[in-house]
């Protein structure tokens, strides 16, 4: 491993671009100090969130960041493309997709023209997104029985 090089990064950090706290600027600026390379991940998709109907605040609070990042895309973009120079690290647009079948996964872009795209499932999601993108799983889902699917993330 004497040739190898070892990089350091972070590929889920929330901020305030959808739901959570703090600034964008203050999240790449903190990776920055200790990464290589970071991601901003945005809250994007719930394609089966009508199956939750107990929880309506809940439902209301994810909807309500889903519409804050759609309405800010282009903008969080030129921002992180910004920021990448400023802060002398490589930064990768990111949003998360949720789902009760299938768990949450990060769609990862090394662009910055990079679209908000979904599916309705995780088979239809793999196929809709750019070949410059790739999905890792960020945790597993809620239903009662998961389909099982292969990994592969490109």
């Amino acid at each position: 491993m004497k040739n190898n090089k070892v990089f350091w990064g972070d590929l889920h950090s929330h901020c305030n671009i959808s739901y959570g706290d703090g600034k964008l600027s203050h999240a790449v600026h903190r990776a920055s100090k200790q990464l290589d390379f970071c991601t901003i991940t945005g809250h994007a998709f719930w394609p089966d969130i009508s199956k939750i109907n107990h929880l309506k605040s809940i439902k209301n609070y994810h909807l309500k960041g889903f519409q804050k990042l759609k309405k800010k895309w282009n903008k969080i973009l030129i921002d992180l493309k910004k920021l990448e120079k400023k802060y002398i690290i490589n930064i990768f647009p990111s949003y998360e997709w949720h789902s009760l079948e299938y768990g949450d996964h990060n769609v990862i872009n090394k662009n910055f023209n990079f679209k908000l795209i979904s599916g309705d499932n995780i088979d239809k999601l793999k196929k809709n997104i750019s070949k410059d993108s790739f999905v890792i799983p960020h945790h597993i889902g809620y239903g009662k029985k998961q389909k099982r699917y292969k990994l592969g993330i490109f």
